[in-house]
């Protein structure tokens, strides 16, 4: 421990509609009940059981209340058992995005009220150092090597935890080795404090909401909340630059064994598989590796020591096309373009038009 202190409905209507219809292993999941109600007696029951938590992982947006649950069990019934609704879904269909903008921002209020009397508090504190972002810096322990900019890429140690001492992230949940990031790709509260480091030192960053995740927050992260990081800087990574995706294509696709196919996908076999090949219908178990062209890791559920099970039909179409290819327990590399990546929009963590590249290996079909 570094110190002691610890988006007729295309809203997000549809987007809380989406989440109930997505894989269980999006959901976090619970703490153990001390012990299984006695009803509970067949893994049927108990499966429907841990349903009805993802469902209500799915809502928590909503905040609902015991007389709200009351509402929500009557329509989920109806419409389960066919029956006719008793108010008009199309008349009420669109209130349910201004419900849930208005729960959002009176529980975001809620915690912000909470969040700004620790940081008034906290920037008062001895060796604090205010920023005008309003980042409370505090140096735990001065580092002696290099110091890093924006652009750079970094290796870090780091333990977040809320205002209430909650741990919501540690670099340690993801191996015992530091996390590498770009410094362009997290939030402003790490962008900013992560500069004033170097590299072996410590410090504690704590971030208001407006410089972290906002009203909205994110998993683990109410809407509204100031976050405290422990940080200890490991590295600063060198990178040569980025080739231009064209050429990379152009002599991935040379590569012995690749096959580029009409959506421009580049597929390398790297080990044969023996089992059965998926569908798009299937949901499947892998591990995968994904770099951008410099090198920098984006995702891998390597590194983070557990496969990943997900439906091919929710993923981009290059894992679409490319694990149809492969069969189950062997491996393969996919060079993605953007058009059948991320596209120009990216996202958090891959930049707008990026090209990708995918180590994956075929684990398993988990569902048919």
């Amino acid at each position: 421990m570094l110190s002691k202190r610890g988006e007729k409905v295309k809203t997000l209507a549809s987007a809380v509609i989406c989440a109930l219809l997505w894989p269980a292993f999006a959901f976090a999941a619970p703490a153990p009940a001390a012990k299984p109600a006695s009803s509970l007696r067949t893994d049927e029951q108990k499966t429907l059981y841990v349903l009805g938590i993802w469902l209500a992982q799915k809502v928590d947006v909503f905040g609902l209340s015991a007389e709200d649950l009351k509402y929500v069990q009557m329509g989920l019934k109806d419409a389960t058992l066919s029956q006719k609704p008793q108010v008009e879904p199309e008349v009420y269909g669109p209130k349910i995005n201004e419900l849930a903008q208005g729960r959002i921002k009176a529980r975001a209020d809620k915690e912000k009220a909470r969040s700004q009397v620790f940081l008034e508090k906290t920037a008062k504190e001895a060796g604090a150092q205010k920023t005008a972002s309003g980042l409370v810096y505090f140096e735990v322990k001065a580092g002696t090597g290099a110091a890093p900019a924006a652009a750079d890429t970094v290796k870090a140690y780091y333990k977040g935890t809320l205002v209430d001492g909650t741990v919501f992230d540690a670099s340690a949940k993801h191996g015992s080795g530091p996390m590498e990031f770009a410094l362009d790709s997290v939030i402003p509260c790490w962008t900013e404090g992560i500069q004033k480091m170097r590299v072996g030192g410590k410090a504690e960053l704590v971030c208001p909401p407006d410089i972290a995740y906002g009203d909205r927050g994110t998993s683990g992260i109410p809407g509204g909340a100031a976050l405290i990081f422990e940080v200890e800087l490991a590295d600063v990574v060198k990178k040569a630059p980025a080739p231009e995706p064209k050429a990379f294509l152009e002599q991935a696709a040379k590569e012995a064994g690749a096959q580029k196919t009409g959506s421009g996908l580049i597929y390398k076999e790297l080990k044969a598989g023996t089992g059965p090949s998926p569908k798009l219908t299937d949901t499947i178990k892998a591990h995968y590796h994904g770099t951008l062209l410099d090198g920098t890791v984006f995702d891998s559920s390597v590194q983070k020591g557990t496969p990943a099970e997900f439906p091919l039909q929710g993923v981009i179409k290059c894992w679409q096309e490319g694990l149809a290819k492969m069969k189950v327990g062997g491996k393969a590399k996919l060079v993605c373009p953007a058009s059948i990546a991320y596209g120009e929009q990216g996202r958090p963590g891959i930049p707008g038009g990026a090209t990708l590249v995918f180590e994956v290996e075929l684990l398993d079909i988990v569902k048919k």
